[in-house]
């Protein structure tokens, strides 16, 4: 059984909510970028602002664009 038919199957049955787990791992993953974000720019305090801000914005835009798109399959698969 591969991953994804054991997610499907415990979907099926309400064993585990795939959209839960997909949201929470979406919000543990946006935790970690930001706390990447703020561990680099303490790191690299004497650097110009407009590289960190480079660096760090090129890190957690796509995963901001990832929050948004997990939300909003969320929101239309519930219904709301």
């Amino acid at each position: 059984m591969t991953a994804a038919g054991f997610l499907a199957w415990a979907d099926r049955r309400q064993f585990i909510s795939v959209r839960a787990l997909c949201v929470y791992v979406t919000l543990l993953t946006t935790y970690y970028a930001f706390d990447w974000a703020a561990h680099y720019a303490y790191a690299i305090i004497g650097r110009p602002g407009l590289e960190v801000a480079a660096v760090i914005a090129a890190v957690t835009a796509p995963v901001t664009a990832l929050q948004a798109l997990v939300f909003k399959w969320y929101s239309e698969s519930r219904g709301g």
